[in-house]
C-alpha cells in the first residue's frame, strides 16, 4: 500500500472510531446555569434561549438555577466544571465587569479573565426605575424622589442582589439627590418582584419589565439607557430628567476555561441561530432585552471595555463594599 493511501486509510479509520463518541457527546445533556432564582429576567432569558438552542443543536438543554451572591457564586462553581461544553452559564456582565471593583481582592472566588471561555453575547439591556402603584403619593420620577425625601423610614428599594447593577444604580441615585435610602437585596428578581408587587417597597430597580408595565402591575418612570427604549416611548431616560447617568449591560454565555475551539465554535454558532427564533425575540423584548449576538472574541473585548468603564464609575461614586 502506498504511503498516501495508508495515511488516508488511517485517518478514515480514526474518524469512524471516533464518530460514535462524537455522536454520543452531541446527545449529552447541556446544563445552562443561571446565578439567580427562577422567575427573574436572567431565568426568562435562559429558558427561552435553552429551548431554541436545544432545537438548533438537536441536543437537550436544561436550565439550572443556582442563586446566590448576586450571580457570583455560580461563577465560582463554573470555573471548576469540566471544559467539555456540557456545563455553560448565562450571566449578566455584572459579576465579570462590576463585581471585581466592588469586592476586595480574593473575595470573588474567580478571575473574570482567566477562569472562563467567552462563548457569545446574547443581549443588551437597559435598567428601569420602577414605582409601586399601590402608593398613591407616587406617580412619576419627580414624586418618587419627593416621597423618598419626605419619608425616610420608608426610603428603601429592592434589587436582585448585592453588587448587581440595579444595586449600584440605586447608590448613584442616592448620591445624586442626597438621599439616605436602604438597599434590600434578594437572590434574584423573582423574589424581589414578588415583595415589590406586594407593596413592601416604593421603588425597585431592575431590567425593563415591559410586559408588567403595560399590564399596569408596576410603572417604569425612568430608563438608564442612552435613548428611550423602543417599547417604552413615553418613559424618559435619566439623562432627559437631568441626571448625568447612562447605565447599560449585556447578557452572555460563558464556559469554563480551556474549552476546545471546535466546541466553543459549535456552541457560539448554535446560539447565534437560536437567537433568530421568534419566541426568543418576543421573550427578550418583553423584559427589555435586545437580542444582540457577538462571538467569543468580540465578547472578550466588550468585557474588558466594560471592566474599565465600571472601574471609573465605582471610583467616582465613592462606593464602599458592604
Amino acid at each position: 500500500m502506498r504511503r498516501r493511501d495508508f495515511h488516508q486509510s488511517a485517518v478514515a479509520a480514526a474518524f469512524w472510531l471516533a464518530a460514535p463518541q462524537l455522536q454520543a457527546q452531541s446527545r449529552q445533556l447541556i446544563k445552562l446555569q443561571v446565578g439567580f432564582a427562577a422567575g427573574g429576567s436572567s431565568d426568562t432569558v435562559a429558558r427561552a434561549l435553552a429551548e431554541s438552542l436545544a432545537n438548533v443543536l438537536s441536543q437537550p438543554v436544561v436550565v439550572e438555577n443556582r442563586p446566590g451572591g448576586g450571580g457570583r457564586s455560580v461563577l465560582s462553581e463554573l470555573k471548576r466544571a469540566p471544559a467539555d461544553g456540557q456545563t455553560i452559564l448565562l450571566t449578566p456582565g455584572t459579576p465579570l465587569t462590576l463585581s471585581p471593583w466592588t469586592y476586595p481582592d480574593g473575595k470573588l472566588g474567580y478571575d473574570p479573565f482567566k477562569d472562563f471561555t467567552p462563548i457569545a453575547r446574547v443581549a443588551n439591556m437597559d435598567f428601569g426605575v420602577m414605582i409601586n402603584l399601590r402608593n398613591p403619593a407616587i406617580s412619576d420620577f419627580k414624586t418618587l424622589i419627593e416621597y423618598l425625601k419626605a419619608n425616610p423610614n420608608d426610603a428603601n428599594y429592592a434589587s436582585p442582589g448585592t453588587g448587581t447593577v440595579p444595586h449600584f444604580v440605586g447608590q448613584l441615585l442616592a448620591k445624586e439627590f442626597d438621599l439616605i435610602i436602604r438597599h434590600v437585596p434578594y437572590k434574584g428578581t423573582g423574589p424581589a418582584m414578588n415583595d415589590f408587587l406586594g407593596g413592601q417597597f416604593p421603588m425597585m430597580l431592575d431590567t425593563l419589565w415591559v410586559d408588567r408595565h403595560k399590564t399596569k402591575q408596576i410603572k417604569i418612570v425612568a430608563v438608564t439607557g442612552k435613548r428611550r427604549y423602543r417599547d417604552l416611548p413615553d418613559v424618559p431616560t435619566l439623562k432627559e430628567l437631568g441626571i448625568d447617568m447612562v447605565v447599560d449591560q449585556f447578557f452572555s454565555v460563558y464556559a469554563p476555561a480551556g474549552m476546545l475551539p471546535d466546541s466553543t465554535r459549535r456552541l457560539s454558532e448554535g446560539i447565534r441561530e437560536a437567537l433568530n427564533a421568534n419566541n426568543v425575540q418576543e421573550a427578550f423584548y418583553a423584559i427589555g432585552q435586545e437580542p444582540a449576538y457577538l462571538g467569543g472574541q468580540e465578547l472578550s473585548a466588550l468585557q474588558l471595555a466594560q471592566y474599565h468603564y465600571w472601574e471609573k464609575m465605582v471610583k467616582a461614586s465613592g462606593y464602599v463594599p458592604e
